[in-house]
């Protein structure tokens, strides 16, 4: 059997509540053989990173396969595998020479850097472990197939209503390096009462913070929330920006809304964005 490795590994914080994603399919049907999900309490992004490989490479070597092929969106863990990058960290080294070892025991193996929506599945499960905190297990009894965090889907047998109310983030630069989802300039983010998967969670913090303003209630202690509904009634943006972000443009459009192109930094990877309640063009 030749199996296909998806792994990913987040954290709430970097260091923060951490999670790792593990998703085990045949490399040639395709068919989902296990998905797993693992709390691991607080740790970095990339510590969760490797402890993604470490756990994914356990479960396929449970599996005797002749060759396995990975799939993984941490640039750093991939080209740190296949000796591009050195690993410097203390953190990292003890974890490297694991994954190592783990890896000589298979006859055959590649390992591959992929975009993060290339790695969806593994993607939520971090998010619903986090979200949850527990371990998660498909060969589990009571496995609930559903990730929260993901992004609403629908289907011809069960169509899902769009929401009544949704807003659109969008990246006008870059992050810097150290940002853990990595999203791409121009990249957008449609929200509606989930966190979409894939987008920094500090840029969803702080996006939420300026919602929530507008709506004059409380910001959210950290992580992953949910909207409130807006109203026309809302009182305009508070002058002062909200502790997780720093506004770069003052004055706003007219508009009856006032989150309407809404621009603002976020102060954790320096990235400008923007917020709207439309699909901006």
């Amino acid at each position: 059997m030749d199996l296909l490795l998806n792994i990913d590994g987040g954290s709430r914080g970097n260091p923060g509540p951490a999670a790792a994603g593990v998703v085990l399919r045949d490399a040639a049907s395709k068919a989902l053989l296990r998905k797993c999900a693992y709390f691991l309490g607080d740790l970095t992004n990339n510590v969760a990173e490797y402890q993604a490989l470490i756990r994914g490479l356990k479960l396929a070597l449970t599996l005797k396969p002749q060759s396995l092929a990975i799939q993984g969106d941490s640039e750093l863990l991939v080209r740190q595998i296949t000796g591009r990058y050195k690993v410097k960290s203390p953190d990292l080294i003890p974890l490297h020479e694991q994954a190592t070892q783990l890896l000589a025991q298979f006859p055959k193996w590649t390992i591959q850097h992929v975009l993060r929506d290339q790695n969806q599945l593994a993607d939520e499960l971090v998010n619903h472990c986090l979200d949850l905190g527990k371990n998660l297990d498909s060969a589990a009894k009571g496995f609930v197939d559903s990730a929260p965090s993901s992004p609403l889907r629908s289907s011809p047998d069960s169509p899902v209503s769009p929401p009544d109310h949704c807003w659109t983030l969008r990246f006008q630069t870059a992050p810097d390096k150290n940002c853990p989802a990595r999203p791409r300039p121009g990249q957008s983010f449609t929200f509606s009462t989930v966190t979409p998967a894939g987008l920094c969670i500090h840029a969803a913090q702080a996006a939420l913070e300026i919602y929530l303003a507008s709506l004059d209630l409380p910001s959210p202690p950290g992580g992953h929330g949910t909207s409130a509904s807006p109203s026309q009634s809302s009182p305009p943006l508070p002058k002062s920006s909200p502790a997780a972000s720093e506004k770069v443009s003052s004055p706003l459009p007219s508009s009856d809304d006032p989150l309407a192109g809404h621009v603002f930094r976020c102060g954790r990877c320096g990235a400008r964005l923007c917020l709207a309640p439309r699909t901006l063009s």
